[in-house]
């Protein structure tokens, strides 16, 4: 049997994402649970293991909170007001929680990047015109 579990990693500082704040719920009608925020510990991870391990898999809705800005934020990272991204959210549904996931959903990336940056104006990365 599978389990839920989270992994993020800081692709601008090139590390895992240690101290970011992370909120989970499940919202399967006609109830919407939540669980404790936590933060990330030192490798990116859940610091208690699987978020959900098999036993508690359930098939519905649930959300996964990731808290960016705030984490660039006391990493050093000037962000403007509001910041371009502040929070990523992550909605995922489980349909058999008995089958495990298929192999193009588990372990999907998301990668953060470098929030101060902003791409409002015509120009992209380095400059160069957007096709």
């Amino acid at each position: 049997m599978g389990h839920l579990s989270t992994h993020v990693l800081d692709t601008m500082h090139g590390s895992p994402a240690a101290g970011m704040r992370c909120d989970c719920c499940a919202s399967t009608a006609p109830r919407h649970s939540s669980w404790p925020a936590f933060t990330l510990d030192a490798d990116g991870r859940h610091p208690g293991g699987p978020l959900l391990d098999a036993a508690a898999m359930a098939a519905g809705r649930y959300r996964l909170v990731f808290a960016v800005a705030p984490y660039f934020r006391v990493r050093g990272v000037t962000l403007p007001e509001p910041p371009f991204i502040d929070e990523v959210q992550l909605d995922f549904g489980i349909a058999d929680a008995g089958r495990p996931l298929p192999r193009a959903a588990a372990g999907q990336p998301v990668e953060l990047f470098d929030l101060s940056r902003q791409l409002s104006d015509a120009e992209g990365p380095r400059g160069k015109e957007r096709p």
